[in-house]
């Protein structure tokens, strides 16, 4: 899907090659060895993002000539104060962040998401149902941009996805000048780290933080409104994710066509067990029985 509405195109092919780059390429982010040892993280990290740069470098000079309109052509259009083409590896850095930022992230909360409607039926009944009436509402088997509102409930059971499993575990930041924080002195520059998860969990916020409970998101409970930081798996303030938006279209389009072609469950007596880093990710790579609706 990033492919598609950021790169213009369809990876076909080119797919896993794509996919098992950009995995390689976070991975290496926080390998613990960062030398280039083969067949270590960091190795594979440097192979992994050589492969993107010469794949996305390719493409530049057939974007530019184009009449494409995704961001990448945009990217190879743009020119600086100076009215000049920004430099092919300028460009190639943007498209790789992009598609980064909207692949990883997106792909962790689907998962979970649809972990917990498993492990919850009673709430993947009322996600389907509200799937099924705006389908019967509007006769389209796509979900359009402006019926997304409608999906009410499953914008709440992302949002309590994201809640109890945030993809991003942990947010670097620097602290521009001094401070205290709970009797700690932080110098100016210090880095410091913010953990969602923490955040997320805290019983001042949140009624019965470690249950599955999507209607806290409600107007009626409105927890997430609290405070202003209480849910942060996007960050917020001057450095929120600017991908937030696309991530609910994407959310709500899957779900739109996932829930209304099949009912799922997990294995009897089955426990999620997480790999934290770099992106949370279900171990066993989450085994779902499907049984179609359409049988």
């Amino acid at each position: 899907m990033a492919a598609v509405v950021f790169v213009g195109m369809d990876l076909g092919e080119d797919a896993k090659k794509v996919n098992q780059a950009f995995v390689d390429t976070v991975a290496a982010s926080l390998a613990v060895v960062r030398f280039p040892v083969p067949g270590l993280a960091f190795w594979k990290g440097l192979k992994g993002r050589a492969f993107l740069i010469d794949f996305f470098s390719e493409m530049i000079e057939e974007k530019r000539s184009s009449d494409d309109t995704d961001m990448f052509t945009q990217f190879c259009r743009s020119t600086n104060d100076e009215g000049q083409y920004y430099s092919d590896e300028d460009i190639v850095d943007h498209v790789i962040f992009l598609m980064m930022a909207a692949h990883d992230t997106t792909t962790s909360a689907i998962s979970t998401m649809v972990y917990a409607l498993g492990k919850h039926p009673e709430w993947q009944s009322k996600l389907r149902q509200e799937c099924d009436d705006l389908f019967k509402e509007t006769g389209k088997d796509h979900l359009d941009f402006n019926d997304q509102d409608k999906l009410e409930l499953v914008e709440w059971t992302f949002k309590e996805a994201l809640r109890l499993y945030t993809p991003v575990a942990s947010i670097p930041r620097r602290a521009i000048r001094s401070f205290e924080f709970e009797g700690y002195k932080i110098p100016a520059n210090t880095s410091v780290s913010i953990s969602p998860s923490f955040t997320h969990y805290m019983p001042e916020i949140w009624t019965n933080p470690y249950e599955f409970e999507p209607d806290r998101f409600s107007p009626q409970r409105a927890e997430d409104k609290k405070h202003a930081f209480a849910w942060v798996p996007f960050n917020k303030g001057a450095h929120m994710c600017i991908g937030l938006h696309f991530a609910y279209m994407q959310v709500k389009a899957f779900m739109y066509q996932f829930l209304r072609q099949y009912e799922y469950t997990l294995p009897e007596n089955y426990k999620l067990d997480m790999i934290q880093v770099p992106i949370p990710k279900p171990r066993d790579r989450l085994p779902l029985s499907l049984k179609s609706r359409a049988a």
